[in-house]
């Protein structure tokens, strides 16, 4: 049996303890945790033994006192660096659990802080006048993201145990999610708005897009498919994912954003839509294996049968990314 610690990087667990799938979890290492590790590595390593307090491992489980960290057992023959993704992974899907509620400026205010302060003093002349300002930051330190009973509830709620254990899978689909969770969160920690909705974009086209097809028709279309089965609800998503890539289109070729809230609005929209779309094709398993599959299912959409799919999710949070798009 394989006992994997890791430390997380944006989580901060203070006395709760969250399943984040079957064989996963996050929470605080406290001091009698460490205890009972560092004697386990006593037992096991004659170095530690007569070491003591000047053993590596002594010393690198004492290093985890007090910290948050993503704890996976695995009883197979996983090596280092699968377990080591695996717990990248698990912070990911927590991560995106959080940006179901609040606005993404307090994500990154809480993730990345203010890190670069800076004062800065203007005079201006006038003649025989002068006027002089100032301004100033100071730095923030990141708090983190703090799991407690509400973040525990809602992510138990919403499919995202499901979501773990489906994306730790070698198919072709997980390894889809695994990429458009990590182009998420590389979104979400991101300081400029304009970088981080192409980030978004990409993590969107991964779940929905396959080969050269035309991104914006593939992700507006199976994306309005996928959310809902209700037909105004569709134009609706069709209509603000289609606004999302303008919004894109606008960036990435040098033309003028109408406002930075509408940047704003649409990564607001974005993020949600692919936290949504994961744990959609999450809900599927063990009928959807392949981006095939997503795509069958939105072609028989598209040509009048009516199929339906599992959404775990309650459906006021896909009205809420709606709402964060037409803000």
């Amino acid at each position: 049996m394989h006992h994997y610690l890791k430390t997380a990087r944006w989580l901060r667990a203070n006395g709760l303890t969250l399943p984040v799938g079957s064989n996963c979890r996050v929470r605080r290492w406290d001091g009698r945790d460490a205890a009972l590790f560092l004697d386990q590595v006593r037992k096991r390593s004659i170095f530690a033994r007569h070491a003591g307090a000047g053993d590596f491992y002594y010393r690198r489980a004492t290093e985890l006192q007090d910290a948050t960290i993503v704890e996976i057992f695995d009883w197979g023959s996983a090596a280092t660096q699968v377990l080591a993704a695996n717990a990248a992974l698990a912070e990911n899907v927590v991560i995106a659990s959080f940006i179901l509620v609040g606005s993404r400026q307090e994500f990154v205010r809480r993730v990345v802080g203010q890190p670069t302060p800076h004062l800065d003093i203007h005079l201006t002349r006038y003649g025989k006048t002068s006027k002089v300002s100032s301004s100033r930051t100071v730095a923030r330190h990141p708090v983190g993201l703090a799991i407690d009973a509400k973040v525990a509830a809602r992510y138990k709620r919403a499919g995202f145990g499901a979501l773990y254990d489906f994306a730790i899978t070698n198919v072709e689909l997980a390894s889809r999610i695994r990429a458009a969770l990590g182009w998420l969160v590389e979104s979400r920690t991101d300081a400029s708005p304009d970088s981080a909705l192409v980030k978004t974009s990409t993590g969107l086209e991964s779940l929905l897009v396959i080969g050269r097809e035309p991104p914006t028709r593939a992700v507006t279309e199976r994306a309005a498919y996928l959310l809902t089965d209700d037909p105004e609800t569709r134009q609706h998503v069709s209509k603000a994912a289609h606004r999302f890539y303008q919004i894109r289109g606008n960036i990435v070729h040098g033309k003028r954003v109408s406002s930075a809230a509408a940047v704003e609005s649409a990564l607001e929209f974005g993020d949600r839509a692919v936290v949504l779309l994961c744990l959609v094709i999450a809900a599927q398993v063990p009928a959807w294996k392949a981006a095939a599959d997503v795509q069958g299912y939105a072609d028989r959409v598209r040509w009048g049968y009516a199929p339906t799919c599992k959404r775990p999710w309650p459906t006021r949070q896909l009205h809420n990314a709606l709402a964060r798009m037409t803000a």
